[in-house]
């Protein structure tokens, strides 16, 4: 059997990744007839590219992500789930591919067993290697970025953003360790140096095409979506 490879791109948040999401939308086809699948999620009935739903069918319920405090995804449960699983076993099934990408900045969220052990559950399959992919940038400017998004969105939001590690705006949020650590029992994890990159090139995507063995098929002309808070 021919090993093939998942790459599942976690973000983390404000390191490119709408720019990233939008260049994978607009290749999605040219992608596919060279062997790359890019799983397009189901959001309120809308095919895209960022795998929100299918990021918080695996985090813990009581996290209080932007998401669901806009109201764009629910606390989840076993029967959704089991739903999205499904959906994503069948789109790991396709014999045609040679490679796979999920993309979900919401990954970045989780930290405990039962997360990582319901992150197997979804992308465990025989013959597939999971490779994570990170992106991280330098804490104090991630930390005013992310702040800033939080805050242009607050007045968007339902109910408290909860207390401890239920609050995204808290210190453990920004402890990259613990999210090496965590994608590294997933997967061979590859990380990506954000500010080098635009530092380097003006832009992060061109890095993750390359991450994904699609160098060829990046955007070349500095793509940069959803910076306002930057």
């Amino acid at each position: 059997m021919t090993r093939r490879t998942l790459f599942v791109h976690i973000g983390t948040h404000k390191t490119g990744t709408t720019s990233f999401q939008s260049a994978l939308a607009e290749r999605y086809y040219r992608l596919r007839a060279r062997g790359t699948h890019v799983y397009m999620d189901d959001l309120r009935g809308q095919r895209v590219v960022n795998a929100v739903p299918t990021a918080h069918s695996v985090l813990r319920p009581s996290l209080r992500t932007p998401s669901r405090r806009a109201g764009v995804v629910g606390r989840g449960g076993v029967f959704v789930r089991a739903r999205v699983m499904a959906r994503m076993h069948r789109f790991l099934a396709d014999d045609d591919a040679a490679r796979f990408v999920v993309s979900a900045e919401a990954f970045c969220f989780a930290r405990d067993d039962a997360e990582r052990a319901r992150v197997r559950r979804l992308f465990e399959r025989p013959g597939i290697e999971i490779v994570p992919l990170l992106c991280l940038r330098e804490p104090a400017g991630w930390r005013r970025s992310w702040t800033a998004h939080l805050d242009r969105f607050e007045p968007k939001f339902r109910g408290s953003p909860g207390r401890g590690r239920d609050d995204i705006r808290g210190d453990w949020y920004y402890d990259t360790e613990a999210i090496r650590d965590f994608w590294s029992a997933v997967g061979d994890l590859r990380v990506i140096d954000y500010d080098a990159e635009v530092a380097a090139r003006g832009d992060v995507v061109p890095a993750l095409f390359e991450a994904i063995g699609e160098g060829a098929s990046a955007p070349s002309d500095g793509l940069f979506l959803n910076r306002g808070s930057d």
